[in-house]
């Protein structure tokens, strides 16, 4: 008959309501990371090629709340990169990135 139909907005326990953003993107030198985590505690970056290799990681305490981090990738050739964000409650959010040449 063609209508629709919503529900109602559920939270879902656990989730990082503020998803993981990296700008600029594309990149030539620096890229930000900016996420929202819900507990405190170590964390985890990683930085993936397009083959899925692991380029890049670090490790280091995140803090409840907004959390913003500079990443160098001034080294890494010009491709597409996948940076994933392991949080302490081993929750993960993860988003592409382009580097371009400097």
């Amino acid at each position: 008959d063609g209508s629709s139909q919503y529900s109602n907005k559920v939270a879902v326990k656990g989730f990082h309501g503020t998803a993981l953003q990296i700008y600029p993107n594309p990149a030539s030198s620096y890229v930000t990371l900016s996420l929202f985590a819900k507990t405190q505690g170590n964390a985890g970056l990683f930085v993936y090629d397009f083959s899925g290799k692991i380029v890049y990681q670090e490790s280091f305490y995140l803090q409840e709340g907004a959390f913003t981090k500079t990443l160098d990738v001034t080294t890494l050739p010009a491709a597409i990169y996948r940076i994933k964000v392991v949080y302490a409650d081993k929750q993960e959010a993860a988003k592409p990135f382009l580097k371009t040449h400097h």
